[in-house]
Protein backbone atom coordinates (compact mmCIF):
# COMPACT_ATOMS: atom_id res chain seq x y z
CA UNK A 1 0.00 0.00 0.00
CA UNK A 2 1.37 3.29 -0.84
CA UNK A 3 0.73 6.51 0.53
CA UNK A 4 0.43 8.96 -2.28
CA UNK A 5 0.84 11.90 -0.26
CA UNK A 6 4.55 10.67 0.01
CA UNK A 7 4.54 9.13 -3.39
CA UNK A 8 5.77 5.71 -4.59
CA UNK A 9 9.52 5.87 -4.23
CA UNK A 10 9.31 3.77 -1.37
CA UNK A 11 6.53 1.73 -2.40
CA UNK A 12 7.09 -1.52 -0.67
CA UNK A 13 6.42 -3.89 -3.47
CA UNK A 14 5.72 -6.98 -2.89
CA UNK A 15 5.37 -7.32 0.84
CA UNK A 16 3.06 -9.58 1.83
CA UNK A 17 -0.35 -7.56 3.25
CA UNK A 18 0.42 -8.82 7.19
CA UNK A 19 3.96 -7.48 6.41
CA UNK A 20 2.93 -3.85 7.66
CA UNK A 21 6.43 -1.50 6.92
CA UNK A 22 7.31 2.24 6.64
CA UNK A 23 6.59 3.57 3.15
CA UNK A 24 8.98 6.38 4.37
CA UNK A 25 11.60 6.62 7.62
CA UNK A 26 10.33 10.06 8.00
CA UNK A 27 6.50 9.12 6.88
CA UNK A 28 5.10 12.54 7.50
CA UNK A 29 6.86 14.23 4.74
CA UNK A 30 5.37 15.13 1.76
CA UNK A 31 6.05 15.25 -1.86
CA UNK A 32 3.83 18.45 -2.16
CA UNK A 33 6.07 20.39 0.13
CA UNK A 34 8.73 20.10 -2.86
CA UNK A 35 6.37 22.07 -4.80
CA UNK A 36 7.84 25.14 -5.98
CA UNK A 37 5.40 26.85 -8.31
CA UNK A 38 2.08 26.31 -9.61
CA UNK A 39 3.54 24.05 -12.85
CA UNK A 40 4.32 22.01 -10.52
CA UNK A 41 1.46 21.27 -8.92
CA UNK A 42 -0.72 21.15 -12.35
CA UNK A 43 2.37 18.41 -13.32
CA UNK A 44 1.28 16.35 -9.93
CA UNK A 45 -2.12 16.70 -10.58
CA UNK A 46 -1.86 15.36 -14.32
CA UNK A 47 -0.03 12.17 -12.64
CA UNK A 48 -1.92 11.63 -9.74
CA UNK A 49 -4.51 10.54 -11.64
CA UNK A 50 -2.68 7.98 -13.68
CA UNK A 51 -0.67 6.34 -10.70
CA UNK A 52 -3.95 6.03 -8.01
CA UNK A 53 -5.56 4.37 -10.79
CA UNK A 54 -2.35 1.47 -10.32
CA UNK A 55 -1.61 1.84 -6.90
CA UNK A 56 -5.41 0.33 -6.41
CA UNK A 57 -4.86 -2.43 -9.37
CA UNK A 58 -1.51 -3.29 -7.41
CA UNK A 59 -3.40 -3.37 -4.35
CA UNK A 60 -5.81 -5.93 -5.55
CA UNK A 61 -2.94 -7.61 -7.34
CA UNK A 62 -1.00 -7.95 -4.08
CA UNK A 63 -4.12 -9.05 -1.92
CA UNK A 64 -5.32 -11.90 -4.25
CA UNK A 65 -1.61 -13.12 -4.78
CA UNK A 66 -1.63 -13.42 -0.43
CA UNK A 67 -5.17 -14.64 -0.45
CA UNK A 68 -3.57 -17.65 -2.99
CA UNK A 69 -0.70 -17.98 -0.03
CA UNK A 70 -2.67 -18.52 2.40
CA UNK A 71 -5.09 -20.87 0.66
CA UNK A 72 -2.12 -23.19 0.14
CA UNK A 73 -0.47 -23.18 3.30
CA UNK A 74 -3.70 -24.08 4.85
CA UNK A 75 -4.50 -26.83 2.20
CA UNK A 76 -0.78 -28.20 3.24
CA UNK A 77 -1.21 -28.58 6.63
CA UNK A 78 -4.27 -30.31 6.10
CA UNK A 79 -7.13 -27.87 6.71
CA UNK A 80 -10.15 -26.80 5.04
CA UNK A 81 -9.07 -23.05 4.22
CA UNK A 82 -12.00 -20.34 2.78
CA UNK A 83 -12.74 -20.00 -0.68
CA UNK A 84 -10.35 -18.04 -2.93
CA UNK A 85 -12.45 -14.31 -3.26
CA UNK A 86 -12.15 -12.30 -6.76
CA UNK A 87 -10.97 -8.74 -7.83
CA UNK A 88 -14.27 -7.51 -7.65
CA UNK A 89 -14.81 -8.77 -4.14
CA UNK A 90 -11.86 -7.44 -3.03
CA UNK A 91 -12.64 -4.26 -4.33
CA UNK A 92 -16.19 -4.59 -2.63
CA UNK A 93 -14.83 -5.07 0.73
CA UNK A 94 -14.70 -2.00 3.71
CA UNK A 95 -10.68 -1.98 3.26
CA UNK A 96 -10.31 -1.55 -0.25
CA UNK A 97 -13.31 1.11 -0.45
CA UNK A 98 -10.97 3.30 2.70
CA UNK A 99 -8.09 2.97 0.47
CA UNK A 100 -9.84 4.05 -2.21
CA UNK A 101 -11.29 7.32 -0.39
CA UNK A 102 -7.97 8.09 0.82
CA UNK A 103 -6.63 7.92 -2.85
CA UNK A 104 -9.44 9.97 -3.98
CA UNK A 105 -8.93 12.77 -1.33
CA UNK A 106 -5.14 13.28 -2.44
CA UNK A 107 -6.39 13.58 -6.09
CA UNK A 108 -9.47 16.05 -4.91
CA UNK A 109 -7.11 17.71 -2.70
CA UNK A 110 -4.81 18.37 -5.64
CA UNK A 111 -7.91 19.96 -7.48
CA UNK A 112 -8.98 22.31 -5.21
CA UNK A 113 -5.80 23.47 -4.73
CA UNK A 114 -5.68 24.28 -8.34
CA UNK A 115 -8.85 25.69 -8.89
CA UNK A 116 -8.26 28.17 -6.16
CA UNK A 117 -5.63 29.07 -7.46
CA UNK A 118 -7.30 30.10 -10.72
CA UNK A 119 -10.33 31.57 -8.67
CA UNK A 120 -8.35 34.50 -7.03
CA UNK A 121 -7.27 35.26 -10.06
CA UNK A 122 -3.54 33.30 -10.49
CA UNK A 123 -1.40 36.38 -7.63
CA UNK A 124 0.75 35.68 -6.02
CA UNK A 125 -0.93 35.45 -2.71
CA UNK A 126 -2.95 33.08 -4.56
CA UNK A 127 0.35 30.47 -4.16
CA UNK A 128 0.85 31.80 -0.68
CA UNK A 129 -2.53 30.44 -0.14
CA UNK A 130 -1.74 27.38 -1.53
CA UNK A 131 1.81 26.86 0.24
CA UNK A 132 -0.08 27.75 3.65
CA UNK A 133 -2.42 24.90 3.10
CA UNK A 134 0.40 22.44 2.00
CA UNK A 135 2.79 23.92 5.04
CA UNK A 136 -0.39 23.11 7.48
CA UNK A 137 -0.90 19.60 6.33
CA UNK A 138 2.66 18.76 6.91
CA UNK A 139 2.84 19.94 9.81
CA UNK A 140 -0.22 18.37 11.34
CA UNK A 141 1.38 14.69 9.75
CA UNK A 142 4.74 16.18 11.46
CA UNK A 143 2.91 16.48 15.18
CA UNK A 144 1.46 12.82 14.63
CA UNK A 145 4.75 11.10 13.52
CA UNK A 146 6.31 13.15 16.74
CA UNK A 147 3.75 11.53 18.88
CA UNK A 148 4.10 7.74 17.51
CA UNK A 149 7.73 7.95 16.48
CA UNK A 150 9.50 5.29 14.88
CA UNK A 151 10.57 3.15 17.42
CA UNK A 152 7.55 0.86 17.24
CA UNK A 153 8.52 -2.75 16.32
CA UNK A 154 5.68 -4.64 16.15
CA UNK A 155 3.54 -4.80 12.98
CA UNK A 156 0.06 -3.74 15.12
CA UNK A 157 1.89 -0.90 16.83
CA UNK A 158 3.29 0.38 12.66
CA UNK A 159 -0.37 -0.52 11.71
CA UNK A 160 -1.85 1.76 14.46
CA UNK A 161 0.80 5.31 13.24
CA UNK A 162 -0.32 4.78 9.75
CA UNK A 163 -3.59 4.54 10.46
CA UNK A 164 -3.42 7.65 12.49
CA UNK A 165 -1.11 9.59 9.62
CA UNK A 166 -4.16 8.51 7.23
CA UNK A 167 -6.96 9.39 9.66
CA UNK A 168 -5.57 12.80 10.21
CA UNK A 169 -4.47 13.41 6.62
CA UNK A 170 -7.70 12.33 5.48
CA UNK A 171 -9.88 14.60 8.07
CA UNK A 172 -7.61 17.57 6.72
CA UNK A 173 -8.62 17.27 3.10
CA UNK A 174 -11.75 16.96 3.59
CA UNK A 175 -12.52 20.03 5.91
CA UNK A 176 -10.23 22.01 3.25
CA UNK A 177 -12.53 20.80 0.39
CA UNK A 178 -16.81 21.74 0.18
CA UNK A 179 -19.63 19.67 -0.95
CA UNK A 180 -18.27 20.91 -4.74
CA UNK A 181 -14.93 19.86 -4.85
CA UNK A 182 -13.73 23.68 -4.31
CA UNK A 183 -11.31 24.93 -0.97
CA UNK A 184 -13.54 26.19 1.33
CA UNK A 185 -12.62 29.41 2.06
CA UNK A 186 -15.77 31.03 2.97
CA UNK A 187 -15.56 30.22 6.93
CA UNK A 188 -11.32 28.90 7.20
CA UNK A 189 -8.98 28.24 10.26
CA UNK A 190 -7.54 31.20 12.00
CA UNK A 191 -4.46 30.04 11.35
CA UNK A 192 -5.81 30.72 7.04
CA UNK A 193 -7.63 33.78 6.95
CA UNK A 194 -5.31 36.40 6.66
CA UNK A 195 -3.55 34.66 3.95
CA UNK A 196 -7.38 34.20 2.09
CA UNK A 197 -8.02 37.89 2.80
CA UNK A 198 -4.70 39.04 1.39
CA UNK A 199 -5.70 36.61 -1.90
CA UNK A 200 -9.66 37.97 -1.63
CA UNK A 201 -8.22 41.58 -1.76
CA UNK A 202 -5.43 40.92 -4.76
CA UNK A 203 -8.24 39.11 -7.13
CA UNK A 204 -10.83 41.75 -6.57
CA UNK A 205 -8.00 44.90 -7.66
CA UNK A 206 -7.23 42.82 -10.59
CA UNK A 207 -10.92 42.26 -11.55
CA UNK A 208 -11.45 45.93 -11.00
CA UNK A 209 -8.58 47.26 -13.02
CA UNK A 210 -7.13 49.01 -10.16
CA UNK A 211 -3.98 49.95 -10.01
CA UNK A 212 -1.63 49.26 -7.55
CA UNK A 213 -1.44 52.19 -4.86
CA UNK A 214 2.10 54.43 -6.04
CA UNK A 215 5.00 54.23 -3.24
CA UNK A 216 4.94 57.17 -0.85
CA UNK A 217 7.97 58.94 -1.73
CA UNK A 218 9.89 58.91 -5.27
CA UNK A 219 13.26 59.04 -5.67
CA UNK A 220 14.28 61.23 -8.32
CA UNK A 221 17.46 60.16 -10.32
CA UNK A 222 20.50 62.09 -10.45
CA UNK A 223 21.04 64.30 -12.87
CA UNK A 224 24.12 66.07 -14.15
CA UNK A 225 25.17 69.06 -15.54
CA UNK A 226 26.92 68.74 -18.92
CA UNK A 227 30.19 70.97 -19.31
CA UNK A 228 29.35 73.78 -22.05
CA UNK A 229 31.43 73.14 -24.90
CA UNK A 230 34.60 74.85 -25.99
CA UNK A 231 33.96 77.87 -27.44
CA UNK A 232 30.41 78.56 -25.87
CA UNK A 233 31.97 80.90 -23.47
CA UNK A 234 30.72 84.76 -24.57
CA UNK A 235 33.37 87.51 -23.58
CA UNK A 236 32.64 90.80 -21.88
CA UNK A 237 31.97 92.74 -24.73
CA UNK A 238 29.34 90.40 -25.77
CA UNK A 239 27.58 90.18 -22.72
CA UNK A 240 27.28 94.14 -22.78
CA UNK A 241 25.92 94.35 -26.17
CA UNK A 242 22.95 91.77 -25.18
CA UNK A 243 22.12 93.44 -21.91
CA UNK A 244 22.21 97.03 -24.14
CA UNK A 245 20.15 95.07 -27.08
CA UNK A 246 17.53 93.99 -24.45
CA UNK A 247 17.11 97.66 -23.12
CA UNK A 248 16.66 99.07 -25.73
CA UNK A 249 13.89 96.53 -27.43
CA UNK A 250 11.92 95.53 -23.90
CA UNK A 251 12.94 98.31 -21.24
CA UNK A 252 12.67 101.85 -22.79
CA UNK A 253 9.16 101.88 -21.81
CA UNK A 254 9.61 101.88 -18.34
CA UNK A 255 9.86 105.27 -16.75
CA UNK A 256 12.45 103.72 -13.71
CA UNK A 257 14.90 102.96 -17.40
CA UNK A 258 15.27 107.00 -17.52
CA UNK A 259 14.03 107.82 -14.01
CA UNK A 260 16.41 110.77 -12.90
CA UNK A 261 17.04 111.04 -8.96
CA UNK A 262 20.04 112.87 -6.68
CA UNK A 263 22.18 110.54 -4.50
CA UNK A 264 25.05 110.07 -3.31
CA UNK A 265 26.69 107.44 -5.92
CA UNK A 266 28.91 108.00 -8.51
CA UNK A 267 26.66 107.35 -11.08
CA UNK A 268 23.74 109.33 -9.36
CA UNK A 269 23.11 111.96 -12.48
CA UNK A 270 23.13 108.35 -15.23
CA UNK A 271 19.48 106.82 -14.58
CA UNK A 272 18.92 104.12 -12.69
CA UNK A 273 21.39 103.27 -9.92
CA UNK A 274 20.39 99.32 -9.60
CA UNK A 275 20.24 98.27 -13.33
CA UNK A 276 22.58 101.54 -14.90
CA UNK A 277 20.30 101.50 -17.65
CA UNK A 278 21.38 104.76 -18.70
CA UNK A 279 24.63 104.10 -18.56
CA UNK A 280 23.85 101.27 -20.97
CA UNK A 281 22.24 103.86 -23.39
CA UNK A 282 24.47 106.37 -23.85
Amino acid sequence: MVDPYVGDAHDPGNQPMTDIVYMHRANHRMQLSSLKDIYGLRYMLDVSKQQLRVHLENLVVSWAQFEVKVYRKECGKGNVPACLREPHELEATPFFQGVKNYYQSYSDFLVALERAYRDFEQTPDAWNLVKKIIEQLLADRSACARVGGTSAVSPAQRAGELMRMFEITYNFTRQRIDKNGCLATSEPPMWLRVYVRAADVASKRIALKIPQSSPTQLTTPAQSTPAPAAGSQLSFGKCCNIIRSAIQNGMAGFPHALHQFQGTHKYAETGCAQCISLLMMK
